[in-house]
């Protein structure tokens, strides 16, 4: 790993550090959402321009964690894989929750079942405050 900017792909980073870009693209199905203040910034265009949301792409941006799971997956993904990571998983049910609804997952625990989407992901979140 001498090079590791090899495995980085150079567009997807440029979307990651400019999060305008990013919504912008998204909106016009041009891209993916790659960080969470890009569905911050669609959010705003959303409701600047009154583009009705149910036109976005609806399977990516239901999947769109809060800011808190995106932290919290930040943490988990440079974890090693185990204990340290099924550790993180059962300190934060939220996060067992996002990774089993959204990546099949098997649980750690039950305390996954009392978490609601709205708690989650950050389309729900939005939702739930309009």
């Amino acid at each position: 790993k001498a090079h590791p900017e090899i495995n980085t792909n150079p567009r997807e980073q440029y979307l990651r550090d400019n999060p305008d870009i990013n919504a912008k693209l998204f909106i016009f199905g041009q891209a993916n959402l790659y960080t969470y203040k890009s569905f911050k910034e669609v959010i705003k265009l959303v409701e600047k321009y009154n583009i009705p949301i149910d036109t976005l792409n609806k399977t990516q941006l239901a999947k769109i964690p809060t800011e808190k799971i995106w932290g919290l997956l930040d943490a988990y993904n440079v974890l090693p894989e185990g204990s340290k990571r099924t550790s993180l998983r059962k300190q934060f049910p939220e996060l067992d929750a996002y990774l089993v609804k959204t990546k099949g997952y098997k649980p750690v625990n039950n305390n996954w079942l009392k978490i609601t989407d709205d708690k989650i992901f950050a389309l729900s979140e939005y939702n739930k405050r309009r």
